[in-house]
C-alpha cells in the first residue's frame, strides 16, 4: 500500500468518524424540543423527540457528467462542426469568453447557441468560478451535444441524479429525516437513481399522496400509459489546473448546460400548451421547438395531456396550505429573479401566490437562490419573498451577480479582501430580501449570516454545517 493510499484511508476514516459524531446532533438541530437546553449526554443517547418533515421542491434532473478525458475531446469536436482549426476556434472562443457575450449578443453565462459558445462558456468559467448553468438555447446544438455524448468512449461520462431538491431529499432521508420532494416530472431514469427512503409528492387528482421515490411517474395520453419525460443536463467537470488550449481552470468545478425535459423514446403526444391559473382564464404558451421536448415551470403544478394539448394547472390555495401543514420545513430551489420578472406574467404571479400560501400555512421556508443576467432586476424577487422566506442559500458567484444588478448595486471596500467584500454583499442582500439567515457557498470559505444570532444558535449552525466538511484534496482524484 502506497503512502497516498494510506492517506486516502486515513482521511476517509476521519470523515466517517466526524459524520457519526455529528449525525444525531444534526437531526436534533432540525427539531429541538420546546424549551430544551443543551444535553451533555452523548448524541447517540439523546434521540429525536419528534421526527421533522421536510419537503424539497422543485428541481430534479438526470445529469450526464463528462470527465476530463471527455472534456479534452470538446475542442476538436467544436472545431470540426464550426469548420475551423482547433487553434482558430480556441482564439475565437477566448475572445468571446473575454467579452462574456454569446453568439447572439446575450449573456454567455445564461445561454449558449453553438459549439463555439460551449467552448467559450467553459473558458469563461475557468477564469470566473464558480460556474453557472447556461441553457442550451438552440435545437441544432442540442442534437450536436447528444451526438458528442454518444460518441464518447465508455467510462468518460456517467449518469447521476442531479437537481438540488431530489439530491437534498435523498441525503436528508438517509439522516433520518422524514424527507419528501416534489418535481413536475419523475421519469424511470430519475426514479432508479434515488435511494429507498425519500418519498415524492404526487399532485394527481384526489388527495395528496407521497409515493416512494423509486416509483416512476406515469401519465395517460390517447389511451396509453406513458413514462414521464426526463429533465436532463450535460455537465463538464474538471480539476484546478486543467487546460483547454492555453487557458487554465483556476479551481475544480463543473459547467452544467441545461436543456428542456425530453421524452425518452417517443415524440411528445401534444403540440399545444394551456396554463391554468388558480383564478381567471387559461392562457396559451409556446411549445418548445423540438418535438420530444416538454415545458417545465416552477411551482406546485398539476399537469395532464388531453387530446393534442398539455394542460398545466397551478395547485389551488387549499392544496398549497395542506402541503405547508404536512411539513415543518420547505426547501425551494429553481427560483431566481427571472422567475418573478414582469414578463413572466401569469406564472410569476402564481408562484408568488403559492409562496405566500406556504408561509401563511405555517411552514418555515428556505430558498436556494439562482443568479441573474445583467439586464434583470432584484425588485420582483424581493417583493415576492419579502417577509415570507426566512432563510436562503446562494453561491458566491451568484451573490456577486445579484448585488451588481441595475437596481441593486452594492459598493464594496476596494482595498479589503475578496472574502470581506463577499461578506459586505451578503449582508446587503440579506437585508434587501428581509432574510433572517443567509448561507453563502464558496470554494475557499462559506459564510453564514444570522440576524441577531445568539452564540447558542451559531453553535447549532456549526454542528449542522460540519456535515458538509471535506478535507481539501492534495491532488486530483484523492481525498
Amino acid at each position: 500500500m502506497t503512502l497516498t493510499d494510506k492517506l486516502r484511508i486515513l482521511r476517509l476514516i476521519q470523515i466517517v468518524l466526524l459524520l457519526s459524531q455529528w449525525h444525531a446532533r444534526f437531526r436534533k438541530s432540525l427539531s429541538p424540543a420546546p424549551g430544551e437546553t443543551r444535553d451533555p449526554a452523548p448524541p447517540r443517547r439523546r434521540g429525536l423527540e419528534q421526527r421533522p418533515t421536510v419537503l424539497c421542491a422543485f428541481t430534479s434532473v438526470l445529469d450526464r457528467v463528462v470527465d476530463q478525458a471527455g472534456l479534452s475531446q470538446l475542442l476538436p469536436w467544436a472545431a470540426r462542426l464550426m469548420g475551423l482549426s482547433p487553434d482558430e476556434l480556441l482564439d475565437r472562443a477566448a475572445r468571446r469568453a473575454r467579452s462574456g457575450r454569446n453568439s447572439q449578443g446575450g449573456s454567455l453565462s445564461a445561454t449558449v447557441h453553438d459549439p463555439l459558445d460551449v467552448v467559450a462558456a467553459l473558458l469563461y468559467f475557468f477564469r470566473h468560478p464558480p460556474a453557472l448553468k447556461p441553457v442550451i438555447g438552440d435545437l441544432t446544438l442540442r442534437h450536436q451535444l447528444e451526438a458528442f455524448l454518444a460518441g464518447l468512449p465508455s467510462g468518460q461520462f456517467r449518469h447521476v441524479l442531479g437537481g438540488a431538491s431530489a439530491v437534498a431529499a435523498d441525503i436528508l432521508a438517509e439522516l433520518g429525516v422524514e424527507a419528501r420532494f416534489y418535481t413536475m416530472y419523475h421519469s424511470p431514469a430519475q426514479a432508479q437513481r434515488h435511494g429507498p427512503l425519500a418519498r415524492r409528492l404526487d399532485l394527481e387528482p384526489g388527495p395528496i399522496t407521497y409515493r416512494p421515490a423509486q416509483r416512476a411517474g406515469m401519465y395517460r395520453a390517447a389511451g396509453l400509459t406513458l413514462d414521464h419525460p426526463t429533465p436532463s443536463s450535460t455537465a463538464f467537470v474538471y480539476q484546478a489546473g486543467f487546460t483547454v488550449g492555453n487557458v487554465q481552470a483556476d479551481q475544480a468545478d463543473g459547467v452544467i448546460f441545461r436543456r428542456a425535459p425530453q421524452s425518452r423514446k417517443e415524440k411528445r403526444p401534444w403540440n399545444r400548451i394551456w396554463l391554468h391559473p388558480i383564478r381567471g382564464q387559461a392562457v396559451a404558451l409556446s411549445a418548445p421547438d423540438a418535438e420530444d421536448e416538454w415545458l417545465w415551470v416552477p411551482g406546485f403544478v398539476r399537469w395532464w395531456v388531453e387530446g393534442n394539448t398539455l394542460h398545466l394547472a397551478f395547485a389551488d390555495e387549499e392544496t398549497v396550505r395542506r402541503i405547508a401543514a404536512d411539513h415543518r420545513y420547505l426547501v425551494l430551489s429553481g427560483l431566481s429573479p427571472a422567475t418573478f420578472a414582469p414578463e413572466e406574467g401569469l406564472a410569476a404571479r402564481e408562484v408568488a401566490a403559492q409562496i405566500h400560501s406556504l408561509a401563511e400555512g405555517g411552514a418555515t421556508l428556505h430558498l436556494e437562490l439562482g443568479g441573474a443576467a445583467s439586464e434583470e432586476t432584484l425588485a420582483p424577487l424581493a417583493e415576492a419573498i419579502g417577509g415570507l422566506v426566512s432563510s436562503a442559500g446562494i453561491n458566491d458567484h451568484e451573490l456577486a451577480l445579484l448585488t451588481s444588478l441595475s437596481d441593486f448595486y452594492v459598493p464594496v471596500s476596494p482595498h479589503r479582501s475578496t472574502i470581506f467584500q463577499r461578506y459586505q454583499r451578503a449582508v446587503a442582500l440579506a437585508q434587501r430580501l428581509g432574510l433572517q439567515r443567509l448561507y453563502v457557498h464558496g470554494n475557499e470559505v462559506d459564510l453564514i449570516l444570522r440576524q441577531n444570532g445568539s452564540p447558542e444558535a451559531m453553535r447549532w449552525e456549526i454542528e449542522a454545517d460540519l456535515l458538509a466538511f471535506r478535507p481539501s484534496s492534495p491532488s486530483p482524484g484523492t481525498w
